[in-house]
């Protein structure tokens, strides 16, 4: 495994400003802190030439497999990804029931994590998720609190040609980028 910090141009990062309005409303529907400080230096982040991150990486590994909809066979990804308070691990493996995915959440100023692995079939996958706020969409009507970067539909690039070349995997196992990473002087 490696850890590294690294400071990525905005321009590579898909989603940022899409990311930068979703925070801009989330402000404007929350009337109080602790809600108005965050998302305030969240949208000024996102407005950065460059965003720090944590780029987590794990080497001859089989990478996560299954698809976005894979909630009975083959889960890895579903588990990893969209579900809560569920285990998809099997005896001898850690981890229970989730819990610890939500971790690098917290450590993000964005509570924005992107996800990459490649498996050991030579299958690829994208996908970033933000655990944000409720907040109103221009129809007036609440978004959930969880929105997914990839697809028109929200589901995970499948393709080398879709994931953007600083988030494709070229060897088996995942990568878990924490965007905004909470530095400190230590």
């Amino acid at each position: 495994m490696t850890f590294q910090l690294e400071e990525i141009d905005r321009d590579d990062i898909p989603g940022m400003e899409q990311l930068k309005d979703i925070c801009q409303k989330c402000y404007d529907f929350w009337p109080r802190d602790p809600e108005k400080s965050f998302f305030d230096k969240a949208i000024d982040l996102c407005s950065e030439d460059t965003i720090t991150a944590l780029r987590i990486s794990d080497f001859n590994t089989k990478g996560v497999e299954g698809g976005d909809g894979d909630r009975l066979e083959n889960r890895g990804w579903y588990s990893l990804l969209r579900c809560s308070g569920s285990s998809s691990k099997e005896g001898g493996e850690g981890g229970s029931y989730g819990i610890g995915k939500n971790a690098p959440f917290a450590a993000s100023d964005l509570r924005t994590v992107l996800y990459s692995t490649r498996t050991s079939k030579k299958d690829v996958a994208f996908q970033g998720v933000a655990r944000l706020v409720t907040h109103e969409k221009a129809s007036e009507k609440k978004a959930q609190n969880i929105g997914f970067l990839g697809g028109s539909k929200g589901q995970s690039l499948r393709s080398e040609d879709e994931i953007p070349d600083e988030f494709l995997r070229e060897q088996r196992g995942t990568d878990v980028v924490i965007l905004g990473f909470i530095t400190g002087k230590d």
